[in-house]
């Protein structure tokens, strides 16, 4: 009986860490999707401002913001390679946090941010050569960039945080 009542368990929690996963699937796919429709949309549209953001239409063939802007196979690859070993470090350590705790952390979401941003960008680059952009501030010169940048870099900030949080406990309580 009582190993029934184990086997019922162990179920139930592969179960829940299933339906866990794909809710995390789905989550990232979701960001994906709408920062694909985002980009269509702006590099069909005509010019628009809202506020201090307005629409600046720029094909990015390097990295975030601009930077390595160059169309050279070497940056491509380059991009291409580094966007595949973040997106599989996030899948693993997604996978590992799972393993762990079937619970939604800033962790994680930090890391569905990441690779529904880099996902979106490098299916930019595979399918164009370059990355489309289309957010800038009007009155002042900063690069364009696109919602995927911007889950990007609230990731890594994400990230930070809790990295100098958990340096700070380790320091105070060590």
């Amino acid at each position: 009986m009582k190993k029934q009542n184990k086997t019922k368990q162990a179920v139930k929690l592969h179960e829940g860490k299933t339906m866990y996963i794909i809710f995390l699937v789905m989550f990232i796919a979701l960001l994906v999707v709408i920062d694909q429709l985002t980009k269509f949309a702006a590099i069909n549209a005509k010019q628009l401002q809202l506020g201090f953001f307005c629409l600046k239409k720029a094909f990015n063939y390097g990295v975030s913001f601009g930077l390595l802007n160059i169309n050279n196979v070497f940056i491509f690859a380059l991009v291409t390679a580094i966007s595949l070993a973040v997106i599989f470090a996030c899948f693993a350590f997604i996978f590992m946090q799972v393993k762990k705790q079937a619970r939604f952390n800033l962790f994680v979401l930090a890391l569905c941010l990441l690779l529904a941003g880099t996902i979106s960008n490098l299916i930019d680059r595979l399918a164009f050569n370059y990355v489309r952009d289309f957010i800038g501030f009007c009155y002042f010169a900063f690069p364009s960039f696109n919602l995927a940048d911007l889950f990007n870099v609230t990731a890594v900030l994400i990230l930070v945080v809790i990295w100098v949080k958990t340096r700070r406990e380790t320091f105070i309580y060590a």
